[in-house]
């Protein structure tokens, strides 16, 4: 085994059976498989394919203005990628477990930009109002990208993951 001279530190791809303490633990990473729609993506989970839903940014349905631009932009962003994930609720109400999406090598999560790009808009009762989300938002509204092109066309009760709002019965 060769030596290391001493006093100085080692380096990423030394032969040095030490760990660094200065190095953080690496995160998983995972390779996104298929795109299903956007923000609807299958990965391969200790042999399982398991699907995911992006948390809190809702995208247009297929029927929507905006579905196409939407779907390519998740693509492009996930297909054949490596990302890490993050857990933020176990399951909504179509039974996909929602998580934080950050491509590898990349600052910004998958959610922030596509709300940023204008292909999706915030989920602010799924977030509880994030606010890197909500400004995201402010920015693509001000800026009339995407979806906010045609903001009418789309409400928060289309979104399946919108819970189920309760119409109360009046008298009479």
């Amino acid at each position: 085994s060769p030596q290391l001279p001493l006093g100085k530190p080692a380096t990423v791809g030394s032969t040095s059976s030490v760990p660094d303490p200065t190095e953080a633990p690496k995160k998983t990473e995972y390779e996104v498989l298929r795109v299903l729609s956007p923000g609807v993506f299958d990965v391969t989970v200790e042999n399982f394919q398991v699907r995911f839903r992006a948390w809190g940014v809702g995208f247009p349905k297929r029927d929507q203005p905006g579905y196409r631009e939407a779907l390519r932009f998740t693509e492009q962003q996930l297909l054949a990628s490596k990302v890490n994930l993050k857990t933020k609720q176990e399951f909504d109400l179509k039974n996909l477990k929602l998580v934080d999406v950050l491509p590898v090598g990349s600052q910004t999560t998958f959610s922030r930009q596509a709300i940023l790009s204008g292909h999706g808009w915030h989920l602010e009762k799924e977030t509880n109002r994030y606010g890197s989300f909500t400004l995201a938002q402010m920015k693509a509204k001000r800026m009339v990208l995407g979806v906010w092109r045609t903001p009418l066309a789309y409400t928060q009760s289309d979104d399946a993951s919108a819970m189920p709002m309760l119409k109360p019965k009046l008298p009479g």
